[in-house]
């Protein structure tokens, strides 16, 4: 759904606003407050300062979720807080658009894993990530508490794992083989 290099960053910045749009139009909210010109900017932020040493096109769909996730949620570009029972409970000195932004970024980043294509570093053919990414609502509500918070250089890695082990839990074939620990 991102990252689409034939079609460019225009193309990311029309799929986010329109994901948005029918994101917020589920829980009835017919009008979002958004700011364009911010959401291109990180768009194009995103692209051009992409943390993978390969850069975006030798990077697997976590890193580019996970870059895209952790830009939205740092420039938070929608200023139309979502339901309060979407939310949860808030934790002190947090707001209902922070968290807003952090849902949002988080509900398209995993919709944006479907049907992505994992390459593994030794080669061999593509495993498709067929089935949709799923997560308790606790987890869900838990990330997007920590994205409240997040700078995009510091989260990058570790948001990237974390997208790889949710593709995984819901896609095993598409996984490494698996090393036990004691």
């Amino acid at each position: 759904m991102l990252f689409r290099s034939e079609l460019g960053p225009d193309s990311d910045t029309v799929v986010i606003l329109t994901f948005v749009g029918d994101y917020y139009l589920s829980f009835g909210i017919e009008y979002v407050e958004m700011e364009g010109a911010r959401i291109n900017h990180l768009v194009r932020e995103m692209h051009t300062e992409f943390p993978h040493p390969g850069g975006e096109d030798d990077a697997s769909p976590f890193k580019k979720v996970a870059t895209f996730m952790c830009h939205f949620s740092a420039r938070a570009p929608i200023g139309t807080p979502l339901p309060q029972d979407v939310l949860g409970t808030l934790p002190r000195g947090q707001t209902t658009v922070a968290r807003s932004n952090a849902t949002v970024a988080l509900a398209i980043a995993l919709t944006s894993l479907r049907f992505a294509d994992v390459q593994w570093q030794d080669g061999g053919p593509a495993r498709r990530l067929k089935n949709a990414m799923e997560l308790s609502l606790h987890s869900f509500t838990d990330i997007a508490d920590a994205l409240t918070t997040v700078k995009p250089a510091d989260a990058f890695k570790l948001a990237s794992v974390l997208f790889e082990q949710i593709a995984y839990k819901t896609n095993p074939d598409a996984q490494y083989p698996a090393v036990r620990f004691p």
